[in-house]
């Protein structure tokens, strides 16, 4: 998960049916993100196929950002 903030100035063109052109450009003075990697897999014995026994799992992977700018 990460977070990020900015405080620098940024403008956007959003959708907007009430004004000419369809689209307004609106200024944000901060903006911010949330992102999440998220991986999902699963995980079958190749031998026994007759005796899989299906049990759900939950694993928290580590990954820093360190040396990302």
């Amino acid at each position: 998960m990460t977070d990020n903030i900015s405080n620098a100035r940024q403008q956007f063109d959003i959708p907007d049916s009430t004004v000419p052109g369809g689209r307004r450009r609106v200024v944000f003075d901060q903006t911010f993100s949330t992102t999440v990697n998220w991986q999902t897999g699963i995980n079958l014995p190749s031998f026994f196929t007759g005796t899989w026994k299906l049990q759900p799992g939950i694993a928290i992977v580590n990954q820093t950002s360190a040396g990302r700018t």
